[in-house]
Formats: structure tokens, sequence, C-alpha cells
């Protein structure tokens, strides 16, 4: 039986419970943690429902987020 590493996984959630930050804090935060997660060979995923959804507006590029 093949032997299988583990990866961590960081998943960005917004989904209006907690709103203590405006949009451009939220995105900030969102491309703060992706670069952490890259530099920390950690899989990044985004969770974004609140105020609209973040698929509406972005899609994934070289990286699938979703």
């Amino acid at each position: 039986m093949a032997y299988m590493k583990k990866r961590t996984c960081i998943t960005f959630v917004n989904d209006g419970k907690y709103t203590a930050c405006g949009l451009v804090d939220l995105l900030r935060g969102i491309v703060s943690l992706y670069h952490y997660c890259k530099n920390n060979n950690i899989i990044f995923k985004i969770e974004y429902t609140y105020p609209f959804l973040l698929t509406k507006y972005l899609k994934p590029n070289k990286y699938n987020w979703l």
C-alpha cells in the first residue's frame, strides 16, 4: 500500500457572520493568506459568499482557489 503524505489546507471563509472590516481589508486578507500558504506549501481555498459571491466577479487563473 502506498504511503500518502497529508497536506494542510487553509480555507478563507466570509459568510457574513463576522463583518468587522471592509471589502478592501477582506481582499488584502485573502492575498496575505494566499502568500503565506504559497510560501509554506499549504493548500489554499476560499469560501466567499457575503455580501456577494466572489466567483461572480473573479475566477481562478493559475491557482484554483475554489
